[in-house]
């Protein structure tokens, strides 16, 4: 016989309490303040993954009432558009979500359970080559401004897309931008040399109006809000380039291993895209490698522009 709970209430059926009857939207909401917002620095890309178009619809549902069928069909949907790793991404992200909720209660039981991911996670290891990197820099010309700009800039510091993407000029003091603590990955700031490609860049951008002196660098508003509508753009810098098979994050990877073809320590590198130290390193190794990163970045730069040009470098 079926027990029940210590209140008398079937624990199979979903809470009654008016508390527990929250939307899935006002569940994402107080999922992204009271966990994502004080305990992660990717908690936007999350809140992001948990409103995706194809779970709009449940936004208004009461979050205990959501089925397991209905997230299947949702991450079926997005597996239909050829997006693999977005659903398995959205699908890990969901059972997040709905095991806080479970946790306080807000629901019964979690619906992702037994939702087996749509597809095997592959370790990315794509690094593009020489001539692919040539027709991506010189197709980045071709691009809208500020998209031109933004996918240089990725190229010759390095750096994370959200990273660039929400770059501001008061984070730029001459030849140093230095990335805040809440936009890394780590407890600390990352301070990357600008090259003199990179300042030209800066330079270029900066002569144009600004919504105020604090706002985004590469932005369609005068910096009010930054750059955003990626995928239109990456298929855009596709057609342009004729490279295809390849995402943003991939830059990070081919500029790591061309640093180390052009002979940049291991430790430096490391330092230039700011990967995780071990923990006896991040306790007592403080220091910044400013000069070291800078000649690192100087010589991809070399590199990169004699590739463009068709030289050999």
């Amino acid at each position: 016989m079926q027990r029940g709970a210590a209140d008398g209430r079937d624990p199979r059926q979903p809470p009654t309490d008016p508390e527990c009857l929250l939307t899935y939207a006002e569940l994402v909401d107080r999922y992204t303040d009271l966990h994502l917002t004080p305990n992660t620095r990717s908690g936007a890309d999350i809140r992001a993954s948990l409103l995706h178009k194809n779970l709009r619809h449940l936004l208004t549902r009461p979050a205990s009432g959501i089925t397991k069928r209905e997230l299947i069909e949702a991450i079926d949907a997005i597996m239909a558009t050829g997006k693999q790793q977005a659903a398995v991404n959205i699908l890990r992200r969901l059972k997040m979500v709905f095991n806080w909720a479970a946790d306080r209660d807000l629901i019964a039981v979690n619906p992702c359970e037994r939702i087996r991911p749509p597809a095997k996670t592959v370790e990315r290891d794509r690094v593009l080559t020489d001539n692919e990197i040539a027709a991506v820099w010189q197709a980045s010309f071709r691009l809208p401004s500020p998209f031109g700009e933004m996918y240089r800039m990725l190229m010759l510091t390095a750096q994370r897309r959200t990273e660039v993407s929400t770059m501001r000029w008061s984070e730029v003091n001459g030849d140093l931008w230095t990335i805040p603590r809440e936009k890394v990955k780590k407890d600390r700031p990352h301070t990357v040399p600008l090259t003199g490609s990179a300042q030209a860049i800066l330079a270029t951008l900066a002569e144009r109006p600004r919504f105020s002196e604090d706002g985004f660098i590469f932005s369609t508003t005068g910096g009010a809000s930054s750059s955003s509508n990626f995928w239109k753009i990456k298929l855009a810098i596709d057609e342009l380039s004729g490279v295809t098979g390849w995402t943003i994050h991939d830059i990070r990877r081919t500029v790591r291993s061309k640093m180390a073809e052009l002979g940049v320590p291991r430790e430096v590198a490391r330092k230039v895209l700011n990967h995780e130290d071990g923990k006896v390193d991040r306790i007592y190794n403080r220091h910044e490698y400013l000069v070291e990163k800078r000649e690192a970045l100087e010589r991809w730069e070399a590199k990169l522009v004699a590739l463009s040009d068709g030289v050999s470098p």
